[in-house]
């Protein structure tokens, strides 16, 4: 039997952050064989889809595929690192909860921590107040709201090992890093140029060139479309979110002290989100809001002053539900956008890049690798779509749109989910969960949902010995609190370890 020949050209169109994650990524990856060109339109750049700021895990497995430590995005990306995320104003006017990813907190006997704890309200007629006790077992939001901040421990037997910290880093610097990165990997082929005209091969829809505004044709295997140019006019289904919000608007500004918030923040206002992240040098501010509610004018005041580049624009949640068709790859907002809470389209995009480059070299159709690529990208866009909905649809404000948005249909995967744990405070888990079990449970009971009964096990439970462990567990958590510096303290430590680190040539920390 002859072997399909495998591919040996790849042309990204598109700009910005998308375009130069995919080709970082593929140029660490692809076999040298494998001839790597970029389409890249100057005057467009995907920094905005993203907002100014992202916020990403320091332990993403995009950044250490390529080789990006937490060193270079705080030294050449203006970096600050965080515990977690606080939502304010979700359950009403002075409502403060702070979302933190941590580690799983131990069960006993084989019983969930939350049913234990659960059980302890329940037997006090307290149920209500399951959120306020629960709270002082959430170590790092803890940590975090007391200012502090350090990395986590490999230490089993510190609290530490909970820890689990973001980075936030410059959105435009970012995608200068990464084209540097992308072009000191692999020989790249970079044009400057627009797509005038798609040469299509067959009915199926297969590119065979792309003609530039300059003449120039551009012949390849494969085409990644990042920003929608060779998708434009589809008719593949998209999915629309329930949420009410269509504009968005962005803001930076440098900032004039040295004070800086720890974490990174989403503020609920009567038609509209505001997301606001502390750089290490500015300040930054993204707007989604509902235009039938808010103009444009009433949106940009909202933030404040704004810079002159502050320009509102059209935001829809949506999902390609074919992004790999023939030989063109839809990744980025082409493919799918869910929005700027907690850098959702930011972690699709990262996720598509990685399946992407696990599927080449591909077989000449190519069919076996697309069908994969859409069943991951699926995947992933309804577990960043769930988890990014949960403080929407569980919110407690009184406003017309907030109570609408309690009172809307669910995606099935979410609703089973919230039914599920009311019930009985069982989680359901799904293939290729992205976020931890416990920050899914902390957020659930964070936010007023609260399961009708216990585990029965908890029963089997000797309530007063663990209330002496718990009691022990809540004075170790104060206890490291204590003695972790403070986050301004950490970060000019990890800013003189980094800087120190570059000037060395090795920007690992």
């Amino acid at each position: 039997m002859t072997k399909s020949p495998a591919i040996s050209s790849i042309a990204i169109i598109g700009s910005g952050i998308s375009a130069w994650s995919i080709a970082a990524l593929l140029a660490q990856e692809l076999p040298s064989h494998i001839n790597l060109v970029v389409v890249e339109d100057a005057s467009e750049s995907s920094a905005d889809q993203f907002g100014p700021a992202i916020t990403i895990d320091c332990d993403s497995a995009f950044h250490e595929m390529i080789g990006l430590h937490d060193a270079e995005l705080i030294t050449r990306c203006d970096g600050n690192l965080s515990l977690g995320n606080s939502l304010s104003g979700w359950q009403g006017d002075g409502s403060h909860f702070l979302s933190a990813p941590s580690g799983k907190l131990p069960g006993i006997n084989g019983v969930a921590f939350h049913h234990i704890v659960l059980r302890a309200a329940m037997a006090k007629g307290e149920p209500e107040k399951l959120a306020e006790i629960y709270s002082a077992f959430r170590f790092p939001a803890r940590a975090a709201l007391a200012g502090k901040l350090t990395h986590g421990s490999t230490d089993p037997q510190s609290p530490r090992t909970m820890l689990r910290p973001s980075i936030s880093f410059d959105a435009s610097l970012y995608a200068a890093l990464l084209k540097k990165k992308a072009l000191a990997a692999k020989s790249i082929d970079v044009r400057q140029s627009k797509v005038d005209q798609i040469e299509t091969l067959d009915d199926a829809g297969h590119i065979e060139a792309i003609v530039l505004d300059n003449g120039e044709n551009i012949v390849a295997d494969l085409f990644v479309d990042v920003d929608g140019t060779l998708s434009a006019g589809s008719q593949d289904d998209h999915i629309v979110s329930i949420l009410p919000f269509d504009r968005m608007i962005n803001s930076q500004f440098q900032r004039s002290d040295q004070d800086s918030r720890p974490f990174p923040s989403a503020q609920s206002l009567d038609n509209a989100v505001l997301f606001e992240t502390a750089l290490r040098n500015s300040d930054c501010k993204t707007l989604v809001y509902a235009s039938e509610r808010l103009d444009d004018q009433q949106a940009q005041a909202s933030l404040g002053e704004l810079d002159a580049s502050a320009t509102p624009f059209e935001y829809e949640q949506q999902r390609k539900a074919r992004p790999w068709l023939a030989n063109i790859v839809s990744a980025g907002k082409a493919a799918g956008q869910l929005g700027p809470y907690l850098s959702a389209d930011f972690r699709l995009l990262h996720q598509q890049a990685l399946n992407l480059s696990r599927l080449i070299p591909v077989s000449e159709h190519m069919t076996v690798e697309a069908s994969e690529y859409n069943r991951l990208n699926k995947i992933t866009f309804e577990q960043l779509r769930d988890f990014t909905l949960l403080p929407f649809v569980l919110n407690g404000r009184s406003d017309d749109l907030w109570t609408k948005l309690r009172e809307a249909d669910l995606p099935e995967s979410l609703k089973i989910r919230l039914e599920q744990f009311k019930s009985r405070g069982r989680f359901v888990t799904f293939d290729g969960e992205l976020f931890e079990e416990q920050q899914w449970i902390d957020m659930m009971i964070g936010f007023g949902l609260i399961p009708q009964r216990h585990d029965p096990m908890a029963r089997t439970i000797d309530m007063a010995q663990v209330g002496q462990s718990l009691g022990r567990m809540v004075d170790a958590f104060q206890q490291t609190i204590n003695a972790m510096p403070t986050h301004p303290a950490y970060m000019d430590q990890l800013l003189s370890v980094a800087t120190k680190e570059r000037q060395s040539g090795n920007d690992n920390l």
